[in-house]
């Protein structure tokens, strides 16, 4: 069908509402268009501010054995409430994107315990200066990545942070009169040992659902030729790409559905933990 390729995708794990029709939409404009200045409003230039004063009181809590390593390949994405323009096709910015979203979780994962290297290298810059495409972003971030695991041998757990094209009505969800952005988790099926991914997505979906009931819109898997189909995620056996609301989601409902994520992650994280550490007497 022409355009399916947009929704090329198996549904492994469907939450509310999810179907073949509001799979997760990347947008993928001229970088000369992601690049342009755009005006953020003031009140997200002072959310900014305050996340760097939050990093401040976080770091002295900070876990020294890193185990979760934090990208966002496509690091412009950004939301339109948050901007001074309300053209889809806008929703772009240098600073107020997407990775506000991954130091929030990597701020809420620290207070958890759990240890976290959050990659800041501007990936749309990096694409620019070598002269590459859009569709070569993960290609630009598996170099970091892989640059990363060498350094860092503790990493256990590699996320990489999106946000969706799909409107607010499909990318949020109201739990206790608070609106949160919805998440979901994307998988790459070409190649071999996928599968211990998806597990890891089942496993955070299903978490979500009891305790942030339709905060997560469920697991998909993206192979075949149309797609990237890795996302990097051949690295690691861990690994996952998230998608985090929408273009009109604003950064208060991605960061609430941040501290969800971080809080389920930590509980099953420390559960993994006690469990080795259990094996481990038993088998001394």
């Amino acid at each position: 069908m022409p355009g399916f390729a947009l929704f090329d995708g198996r549904i492994i794990v469907a939450g509310e509402g999810t179907d073949y029709t509001n799979l997760p939409v990347e947008s993928a404009p001229p970088l000369e268009v992601i690049m342009q200045e755009r005006e953020a409003t003031k009140e997200s230039l002072q959310k900014l501010e305050q996340l760097e004063k939050d990093r401040e009181a976080v770091q002295k809590l900070a876990s020294s054995k890193k185990v979760v390593h934090i990208i966002h390949t496509h690091n412009s994405e950004a939301f339109l409430p948050e901007l001074e323009t309300d053209d889809p096709k806008e929703a772009h910015h240098h600073k107020i994107n997407v990775t506000l979203i991954g130091e929030k979780l990597s701020q809420e994962l620290e207070k958890r315990g759990i240890g976290t290297v959050v990659e800041k290298r501007d990936i749309q810059a990096m694409l620019v200066e070598r002269g590459w495409t859009y569709s070569q972003s993960y290609d630009a971030s598996r170099e970091l990545i892989k640059e990363v695991m060498q350094k860092e041998e503790d990493l256990q757990y590699f996320f990489d942070i999106h946000r969706d094209s799909l409107p607010r009505k499909q990318t949020t969800v109201t739990l206790n009169g608070v609106d949160y952005a919805k998440t979901f988790f994307v998988i790459g099926g070409n190649f071999a040992n996928y599968k211990e991914n998806v597990h890891l997505a089942e496993q955070l979906h299903q978490r979500l659902e009891e305790k942030y009931p339709g905060v997560s819109r469920g697991v998909v898997v993206r192979e075949g030729a149309r797609t990237n189909g890795k996302f990097n995620q051949d690295l690691s056996s861990n690994s996952l790409l998230i998608e985090v609301g929408g273009i009109e989601n604003t950064l208060e409902e991605t960061y609430r559905t941040a501290e969800a994520l971080a809080d389920v992650f930590a509980d099953y994280y420390w559960e993994k933990e006690a469990a080795a550490a259990s094996k481990g007497e038993e088998e001394r």
